[in-house]
């Protein structure tokens, strides 16, 4: 099954960045915080749900522990951790590192540039006072089952558009074989507490059937801790 959205996750950017991102950022959630990152992804062949809690461990340390689920009966769990190196401040560059573990990773592993064990360097530059950001990652994955190890790199931007909306773009993938494209929209409805998004993607060069949509929520929580 190659084919089944992140996570990343985004993985990562995530998760996996900010979603509906997988090209990750170089922030952490701060000490005490934590959010929930959920969405639904569909393509012409099946359809997948992915939540992935987060929460500040200390001021440039953040953990994340979720999973995801296909209608075809396969379950992904997901544990992350991401460090900040250099902290990302406004018209400045902020670098961090991230690593994490995939039990069973069978949902779009290509799509959401994770596999087994996955490392990266997420680095982010702020512009016009973080109202244009440009992210940039630079990792590896190893896939266990057919024990392989994979270069993989992202670049993305996003643009606020105004208080409450902003546009995101992206391209990612490994220098093997896959290059991806999403892009979408963000919309705040209680403005740095509870986002909603949408977004379309798919690979480069690939027929109508290779694309998909998504639909994503991130819920923020101060001070849970």
């Amino acid at each position: 099954m190659r084919y089944i959205l992140l996570i990343l996750g985004i993985c990562c950017q995530t998760t996996f960045a900010a979603r509906p991102l997988v090209t990750d950022d170089a922030k952490t959630t701060d000490a005490g915080d934590c959010q929930l990152e959920s969405w639904y992804r569909q393509n012409h062949h099946n359809h997948e749900f992915w939540a992935l809690p987060n929460c500040g461990l200390t001021p440039r340390l953040d953990l994340t522990i979720g999973g995801g689920y296909s209608n075809t009966g396969n379950t992904d769990y997901l544990l992350q951790t991401k460090a900040v190196l250099k902290p990302f401040t406004n018209d400045e560059i902020g670098v961090a590192f991230v690593a994490g573990a995939v039990a069973h990773p069978e949902i779009t592993r290509n799509a959401n540039q994770i596999a087994n064990y996955y490392a990266y360097f997420p680095i982010s530059i702020s512009f016009l006072n973080d109202q244009f950001l440009v992210h940039t990652n630079l990792g590896w994955h190893y896939d266990r089952d057919i024990k392989t190890h994979k270069a993989t790199w992202g670049l993305a931007f996003e643009s606020e558009i105004n208080d409450r909306w902003s546009a995101i773009g992206e391209t990612y993938g490994d220098y093997q074989e896959d290059t991806y494209w999403q892009t979408g929209l963000r919309y705040s409805i209680i403005p740095n507490v509870l986002q909603i998004d949408g977004s379309v993607g798919g690979l480069f060069h690939k027929a109508r059937d290779d694309k998909w949509f998504s639909l994503g929520i991130r819920w923020s929580i101060n001070k849970l801790f």
